[in-house]
C-alpha cells in the first residue's frame, strides 16, 4: 500500500481563482500555484513573434535551449558567431539589434493593452453611443474638464515660491512634457511667457496679503512685531518684516511674513539706519491699519533698532496710542548669545569687548552687523593660528578640503568630514569643534600622516586640553540655542536660560581661577553678556513669563536672585499682570514632563541647580498650579457623585414609568444611554457587578421600539465585556440571544453594528472555550449567505474566518477549510493584494486545514504562498515566519520534496540566526534538523558533518538538543555502517534523555528503538529484540496500546523475532497487538493505524505454515487486502 499522502487527490474547486492569477514568484520557488496534473494543463508550445525572433537562430552545438528553473527558451542572433549573443528577452534582443547592428523594429504591442482597448471598443459598441472617432473626441473633453485652471496656477504659484524657481522655468521643455503626459489637453495651463508667471506670482501675493489684513484685524488680541536685516546673496539687503499673533477663530498662534522690502539708502548709499527702516515699516503698517494692536517689537542689540522704537512710539502717542519705547522692546536672545560667544572666541579682554560693544549701540549703522567678526578678520590677515588651537584646526579642515583625496580619505575613515566655520554663526565654530574632540583619534592620524604639510596647526597634547574646556564652556550655549530657537521658543525660556548662562559664568570663573588665558576669555564674554542681563529689567514681561511659569512662579525668583532685584521685577510684573490677565480665566494646564532617562549634559545639571519646589508659597499673590489642580480634582469627583446620583435615579424613573417614559422624558437621554453611562461609573470605581446588573436590566427592557440602536450596541458589547471579566459569560449568551434578534430584524443581518455584535461576542466565547455557542452566534452572521460568492464586507469576512478557526479547533476539517477559502476570496477581493498581513493569516490557517485532511501538495501551496507573505511583511527574522517556513518544510519532507523542503529549513534557520542568534537553542534545533534532512536525502556525509559541527562547537553542558543531536548522528552512523560509533552515541543520548526526563521518558524509547533498527541492520537480531521489547513496555504505559508508535514497536519486535526462526513467538506478538487494538471501540482511527493492522495480518498470513494455531488468527474485519506492501512506520516514529 502507497502512503496515504502520495495518492492525495486535489479538489480544484477551492482554489480562489486560475493559476495565472495568483500571485507572483516568492522566496521558495514559484508563488502560490495551482495544483493541477498534468492531464489538466494542455501543453502548448511558445510561439515567436515573427518581427523580432526572425533573426534567431537554433542554438548549435552544446549550446544551452534552455535557461533558469522558468525553463524559458533561449534565442542565438543568427549573425553573431563569435562570440555569440543569446537571450530570452525580447526587449533586450530588440535593443541588441539596435545599438550593435542598427536594426530598428517596432516593438509589438502588449497584449494586456490590446485586451483593454478591445473590451473598451466592445463596451461602447455595445452601448450604441458613439462611434470610435466620437470616442476620442468625449475622452479630450473629458480631461479637457478635469483640468481646474484655478487650482494649477495656484500650485504653480506655490512651486515657484516654495522652492525658488525663477520665472524662466515656464519655458522648460520638461515641464511642459511632464504636464503633458499626465493630461495631453492640460498643456496650456503653462504659459511660455516669462512675464506670465511674475504676474501670477504678484496676484497670488496681493490675495494671501488681503487674507492676511483681515485676519490681523479681525483678532481681538495683541499683535507681536519683529524685524531684522537680512542680505541676499546679489549683496542686496532687505528689511524682514514679521508678525506673531493669535487667531481669532481657531486660537492658534501662528506667525506671518507682513513684507520684505528692499532697503535702497534713502538717507545716503549703503545706510541701513533706524530712520530709513523706520520709514519702510511705517509704510507697512498704515497698509495693514493695525497701528492699535500694535504689542511688543522685536529686534537684535543694534543701535538702529533702538532708534526704530524710539520712532515708532512717537507716531502712536501722536495716533493717542500708549507705547513705551523701551518696556515694550524685546532684544533678540540669539543674537545676545552670538555676542556673548563672539567675545569668547575672538576677544582678547574684558575692555575690548566693552569698547566694541559701545560701537555696536552707538553707531546708528546695522552695516555693523557683522559685530566682533570684524575683529576675526583682523586676526585672519594675520593667519588662523593667532586664534589659537580654534585656528588651528580651522586650519587643518581647511587642509582636507584642499584635496579631494584628502577629504574622501579621512571621511572613509572617520565616517564624516570635519565642517568647517562660517562669520555668520558661531554654532559652526561649536560644531566644528565637537566633531574634531570626538573625532579626535581620527584627527591625530590625520595629522601625523600630513605632518609636512601641518607642522605649524600640530596640535599639541596641551591644545588639545584646550579645546576640551572651550566645548565644555560652549555647551550651555550650544543647548540653549536650540531651546530658545524656532517658533515654539517662549519668552519664559529667555530669561530661565540667562540665569542658567548667569550660574555658568560663575562656576567657570571659580574652576579657572588659576588659568589665565581662559579666565580673561570668560572675562570678555561675561562683559557682553552681564550688560544684556541687566537689560532684562526695562521690560516687564521677562520677569511676567517667569512668574507666570508653572514650575517657575516666585520661587524660582526667591531662590535665584538677590533680594535687591526682586522689587522692581515683582512690581513690573504685578502692573503687567493687573492689566493684561488678571481678568482672564485659567483655560489650560501646563501637562507635566515625562521622565527621560538620558544622560545629563552641562546644561541640564546647571538648570536642574535652578530647579524649584512649592511647598511654601506664601505670599505667592497669584493662583497657584497645586491650587489649580486640586481644585479641579474635587470638581470631577463631585461631578462624578452628581453624575451617578442623576443617572441612578433618571433610571429608576424611566423603569418606573414603563411605556410612557419616552413621552413624558422627551428630550433626556435614553435608557441605554444613562445605563451605559451609569455601568462606566461603577467600572471607573472597579464595582463591576453592578456595572453588570445595570447592563443586564436595560437590555432586559429593550425592544423593538426603542430607537438608540448605537448607544444599545455599545451597551451590549461593554455587558459582554464584564460578563467574561466576572465570569458569567454563558448566561449573558441568553440575553445576547434576545437583542440581536431585534438588531436582525430592525438593522438587517449585513449591517455593520450587526455584524460587529456576532464578531466581538463570538470572540468573546470563543476566548473562554465555549466554541459550539460561538459558533451558534458566528452562524447567525451567514444563515442566509452563500459563502460561495465573493462577498465585499470585511466584518462578515472577519466573522467567517473565526468560524473557520472554531471549526478547526472541533477537528471539522471540511467545514473549516470551506469557511476559510469563502474568507480568503472575499479578502482578495476587499484588499486586491496577495501579501496583506490579513491575506495571508486566512492562507495558513487553510493550509492547515488542508494539511490536516492530508491534501498535502494544496497545503505546501499555501505555507509557500503564506511564508512568502510573511516575509515581505515582517521579514525573515520574525517568528511568525519562522514557523510558516517550519511547517511548509515538514509538509515537502512528508512528500518528498526534500529540495524545497531545505531550501524552507534554511530559510527558517537564517531567520532563527537573526532573531536568536547563531547559538541560541532554538538555532541548534534547527541545524540538527537540517542535518536530519540531508540524511534522509541520503547525503550522509554532509548530515555527519553538521552533527559533529554542532557537538564540537558545545561540548558543555549537555542540553536536550545535545541528546537529539546524539540520536540523529547515531542513526547515520548506522545507515553507513558504522556501528560501534552508532551504539555508543545512541547509548548517551538514551543516558541524557533519561537523567532528565526519567526512565520511561517520550525521548529516551525513541533512541531506544532507534538502537533496535540499528541492531536489525547489523545482523544482530538478539540485540534488536531487546531494544525492541523495552521501547513495547515502556511506549504501552507512556501512549498506550494503540498508539501508533506502540504498533510500530511490536511490529519490528516480529520482524526481530522471525528473524532469529523464533515463529511463534513473532506470531503470538502479532496477535497480541491486533487483540489489543480491537479491544479498542476507535480502532483504527487514522490511516496509519489502518495499514499498520494490514501489516500485522500479512504478517500473519505468512506465518500460517509454521504455526499450527494460524486458523485461530482470522482477518480483521476492515482490514481490506493482506497482500498490502508494508509502510515506513519507524519513519512515521523517529519524526
Amino acid at each position: 500500500m502507497s502512503s496515504p499522502t502520495s495518492g492525495a487527490s486535489v479538489d480544484p474547486w477551492w482554489l480562489p481563482m486560475s493559476a495565472s492569477d495568483l500571485p507572483p514568484c516568492s522566496t521558495i520557488g514559484s508563488g502560490p500555484q495551482l495544483a493541477t496534473s498534468s492531464s489538466d494543463r494542455p501543453s502548448r508550445k511558445r510561439k515567436t513573434t515573427a518581427n523580432t525572433w526572425a533573426h534567431a537562430r537554433e542554438p548549435a552545438g552544446s549550446e544551452p535551449s534552455r535557461c533558469g528553473r522558468k525553463n524559458e527558451k533561449i534565442y542565438y542572433y543568427r549573425h553573431c558567431m563569435d562570440p555569440p549573443y543569446s537571450t530570452s528577452v525580447s526587449t533586450t534582443f530588440r535593443n541588441h539589434l539596435l545599438r550593435i547592428h542598427s536594426i530598428e523594429l517596432e516593438a509589438p504591442e502588449h497584449p494586456v493593452k490590446r485586451q483593454r482597448d478591445r473590451l473598451i471598443q466592445d463596451a461602447f459598441a455595445k452601448a450604441g453611443e458613439i462611434h470610435a472617432a466620437k470616442q476620442l473626441l468625449g475622452q479630450e473633453d473629458a480631461l479637457r474638464s478635469a483640468v481646474n485652471l484655478k487650482a494649477a496656477r495656484e500650485a504653480l504659484v506655490q512651486l515657484v515660491t516654495v522652492r525658488n524657481l525663477s520665472y524662466n522655468y515656464s519655458s522648460w521643455p520638461e515641464l511642459h512634457a511632464l504636464v503633458s503626459t499626465i493630461n495631453p489637453t492640460a498643456d496650456g495651463v503653462i504659459s511660455l511667457s516669462n512675464g506670465s508667471i511674475q504676474k501670477l506670482v504678484a496676484n497670488s501675493y496681493s490675495i494671501h496679503k488681503d487674507i492676511l489684513r483681515r485676519r490681523l484685524q479681525s483678532t481681538p488680541w495683541k499683535l507681536h512685531l519683529s524685524a531684522d536685516v537680512w542680505s541676499a546673496p546679489n549683496h542686496k539687503a532687505f528689511l524682514g518684516i514679521c508678525v506673531r499673533f493669535v487667531d481669532g477663530g481657531t486660537k492658534e498662534a501662528l506667525q506671518a511674513l507682513l513684507a520684505l522690502p528692499e532697503l535702497p539708502g534713502l538717507d545716503g548709499p549703503g545706510s541701513h539706519g533706524g530712520a530709513e527702516q523706520w520709514k519702510i515699516l511705517r509704510r507697512v503698517l498704515e497698509d495693514y491699519n493695525i497701528w492699535h494692536k500694535i504689542g511688543f517689537y522685536t529686534g537684535d542689540n543694534h543701535g538702529p533698532n533702538d532708534k526704530l522704537c524710539r520712532l515708532l512710539g512717537e507716531h502712536l502717542q501722536g495716533k493717542g496710542i500708549a507705547w513705551d519705547a523701551r518696556s515694550q522692546r524685546i532684544r533678540c536672545y540669539g543674537h545676545i548669545l552670538n555676542l556673548a560667544v563672539q567675545a569668547f572666541l575672538f576677544m582678547d579682554s574684558k575692555e575690548a569687548a566693552q569698547a566694541a560693544l559701545e560701537q555696536i549701540e552707538l553707531t546708528d549703522e546695522s552695516a555693523f552687523g557683522a559685530d566682533f567678526s570684524e575683529s576675526v578678520k583682523a586676526q585672519r590677515i594675520q593667519g588662523w593660528r593667532r586664534l589659537g588651537p580654534l585656528g588651528k584646526v580651522h586650519n587643518i579642515s581647511v587642509h582636507m578640503r584642499g584635496c579631494d583625496f584628502r577629504w574622501n580619505e579621512f571621511r572613509r575613515r572617520a565616517g564624516r568630514s570635519l565642517g568647517l566655520d562660517n562669520d555668520t554663526r558661531w554654532n559652526s565654530w561649536f560644531r566644528l569643534l565637537d566633531v574634531t574632540l570626538n573625532l579626535q583619534s581620527d584627527v591625530e592620524w590625520y595629522q601625523r600622516k600630513y605632518y609636512d604639510d601641518l607642522r605649524e596647526d600640530y596640535l599639541s597634547p596641551e591644545e588639545w586640553r584646550v579645546l576640551t574646556e572651550t566645548r565644555a564652556f560652549l555647551q550651555p550655549f550650544w543647548k540653549i540655542t536650540q531651546l530658545t530657537e524656532g517658533r515654539c521658543a517662549t519668552l519664559d525660556r529667555s530669561l530661565f536660560t540667562l540665569d542658567v548662562l548667569h550660574k555658568h559664568y560663575t562656576q567657570e570663573f571659580e574652576r579657572c581661577a588659576h588659568d589665565s588665558e581662559m579666565r580673561s576669555c570668560i572675562a570678555a564674554s561675561w562683559a557682553v553678556f552681564d550688560k544684556y542681563y541687566q537689560l532684562t529689567d526695562e521690560s516687564p514681561v521677562y520677569g511676567a513669563a517667569i512668574i507666570l511659569h508653572p514650575s517657575r512662579r516666585l520661587a524660582h525668583i526667591k531662590k535665584n536672585w538677590p533680594r535687591s532685584w526682586h522689587k522692581q521685577v515683582l512690581d513690573g510684573a504685578r502692573n503687567h499682570w493687573k492689566h493684561h490677565y488678571q481678568g482672564l480665566p485659567i483655560a489650560t494646564l501646563t501637562p507635566r514632563l515625562g521622565s527621560q532617562d538620558k544622560r545629563l549634559d552641562e546644561y541640564d545639571m546647571l538648570a536642574r541647580e535652578l530647579d524649584v519646589k512649592f511647598e511654601n508659597a506664601a505670599g505667592d499673590c497669584f493662583p497657584s498650579r497645586l491650587t489649580v489642580v486640586s481644585t479641579l480634582s474635587s470638581a470631577i469627583e463631585d461631578g462624578r457623585n452628581y453624575l451617578l446620583g442623576m443617572a441612578s435615579r433618571m433610571l429608576a424613573l424611566y423603569n418606573g414609568m414603563g411605556s410612557t417614559a419616552p413621552s413624558v422624558l422627551r428630550g433626556r437621554p435614553s435608557p441605554a444611554a444613562l445605563a451605559l453611562l451609569l455601568g462606566r461609573v461603577f467600572s471607573g470605581q472597579n464595582r463591576h457587578k453592578q456595572a453588570e446588573e445595570v447592563y443586564r436590566k436595560a437590555l432586559q427592557d429593550f425592544g423593538s421600539t426603542s430607537s438608540d440602536w448605537d448607544t444599545t450596541a455599545t451597551l451590549l458589547r461593554e455587558y459582554i465585556r464584564t460578563a467574561t471579566q466576572s465570569g458569567t459569560l454563558l448566561e449573558a449568551k441568553a440575553i445576547y440571544d434576545r437583542v440581536i434578534r431585534y438588531f436582525i430584524l430592525r438593522l438587517g443581518r449585513s449591517h455593520d453594528t450587526t455584524l460587529l455584535l456576532i464578531y466581538e461576542t463570538g470572540n468573546a466565547l470563543w476566548t473562554s472555550g465555549a466554541l459550539s455557542e460561538a459558533e451558534q452566534v458566528y452562524q447567525e452572521a451567514i444563515s442566509d449567505l452563500d459563502i460561495t460568492r465573493n462577498n465585499a464586507n470585511v466584518l462578515l469576512l472577519r466573522v467567517m474566518d473565526k468560524l473557520g478557526t472554531v471549526y478547526t479547533e472541533q477537528s471539522r476539517w471540511k467545514e473549516a477549510e470551506n469557511m476559510h477559502h469563502a474568507a480568503l476570496k472575499g479578502f482578495l477581493n476587499a484588499y486586491q493584494n496577495y501579501y496583506d498581513s490579513r491575506v495571508v493569516a486566512v492562507v495558513l490557517k487553510l493550509g492547515a486545514t488542508l494539511r490536516a485532511q492530508g491534501k498535502l501538495k494544496d497545503a505546501a501551496q499555501m505555507f509557500q504562498w503564506g511564508s512568502s507573505g510573511l516575509q515581505q511583511a515582517f521579514g525573515l527574522e520574525h517568528a511568525d515566519t519562522i514557523h510558516a517556513f517550519d511547517q511548509l518544510c515538514l509538509i515537502h519532507t512528508a512528500t518528498k520534496n526534500f529540495v524545497d523542503a531545505e531550501f524552507a529549513l534554511r530559510s527558517a534557520l537564517n531567520g532563527c540566526e537573526s532573531l536568536y542568534g547563531k547559538y541560541h537553542e532554538r538555532t541548534l534545533r534547527k541545524r540538527a534538523e537540517l542535518a536530519v534532512l540531508l540524511r534522509d536525502q541520503g547525503r550522509f556525509l554532509e548530515a555527519q558533518a553538521a552533527c559533529e559541527l554542532l557537538l564540537s562547537e558545545h561540548e558543555t553542558p549537555l542540553s536536550d538538543w545535545k541528546f537529539f543531536v546524539l540520536n540523529h548522528l547515531g542513526t547515520i552512523h548506522s545507515m553507513v555502517g558504522q556501528f560501534d560509533k552508532a551504539e555508543g552515541e545512541f547509548a548517551a543520548a538514551i543516558a541524557g534523555f533519561r537523567k532528565h526526563g526519567g526512565q520511561q521518558s517520550s525521548l529516551a524509547l525513541l533512541v531506544l528503538y532507534n538502537m533496535g533498527n540499528a541492531y536489525h541492520v547489523r545482523g544482530r537480531p538478539d540485540l534488536a529484540e531487546v531494544s525492541y521489547r523495552e521501547t513495547l513496555a515502556g511506549l504501552r504505559q507512556t501512549v498506550g496500546h494503540n498508539h501508533i508508535a506502540s504498533l510500530a514497536a511490536a511490529e519490528m519486535l516480529a520482524l526481530s523475532l522471525m528473524s532469529q526462526g523464533r515463529i511463534a513467538d513473532a506470531a503470538n506478538t502479532c496477535s497480541e497487538a491486533l487483540n489489543l487494538c480491537r479491544s479498542e471501540s476507535l480502532w483504527p482511527t487514522t490511516e496509519a493505524h489502518r495499514v499498520t493492522a494490514a501489516n500485522f495480518e500479512h504478517m500473519t498470513t505468512s506465518c500460517l505454515p509454521f504455526y499450527s494455531q494460524s486458523p485461530q488468527l482470522c482477518k480483521h474485519d476492515n482490514s481490506g487486502e493482506t497482500s498490502l506492501p508494508r509502510t515506513n512506520i519507524k519513519g512515521a516514529v523517529m519524526k
